[in-house]
């Protein structure tokens, strides 16, 4: 986990006290047909829609082969991470998260599969990502295609009076 401010500080400069943190996460999946590039996930699933301000500290990745049934294949095919790439990018203020697609297998060690962030990143009410992928399987490989979860795990921020 990254570093834990004490406090935060609202759009307008004021600082209010954190009083508590809440374990939270938020969760999107797409299935993204074999040789297929640019597939969106839903905005909706990515969008933080709470009061309260989200504090993420990683980024979880996983894809899962599909077979012609759309069946998840018994094999969790942690290899095949290197065909999926992806584009992570802020809403709200449109920033990029990563300058272009990026492999799944560059997030984090195979085993991890977490791209643990040193300073966490904290959105507020209506803030999300818009996250895109490119499947470069072969429909040999992943007749159905594959599944690509994203998670982002944090902490709802409950905020104490301004100072």
């Amino acid at each position: 986990m990254g570093r834990m401010a004490e406090y935060y500080m609202t759009e307008d400069g004021r600082r209010r006290r954190i009083v508590r943190r809440i374990p939270h996460t938020m969760f999107a999946e797409v299935t993204v047909a074999a040789a297929t590039s640019g597939q969106s996930f839903n905005s909706g699933d990515l969008e933080h829609a709470m009061s309260e301000p989200f504090e993420i500290h990683r980024l979880y990745f996983n894809v899962t082969t599909l077979d012609s049934g759309a069946i998840p294949q018994a094999d969790p095919n942690i290899g095949k991470r290197e065909f999926v790439k992806v584009t992570v990018e802020l809403t709200g203020g449109s920033k990029k998260m990563t300058h272009s697609a990026h492999r799944l297998s560059d997030f984090g060690s195979a085993d991890s599969r977490v791209w643990d962030w040193e300073e966490p990143l904290v959105l507020d009410r209506s803030e999300g990502f818009s996250i895109t992928a490119d499947n470069s399987l072969a429909a040999s490989a992943a007749a159905g295609g594959v599944r690509v979860e994203a998670s982002f795990y944090g902490y709802l921020l409950v905020l104490g009076d301004f100072e």
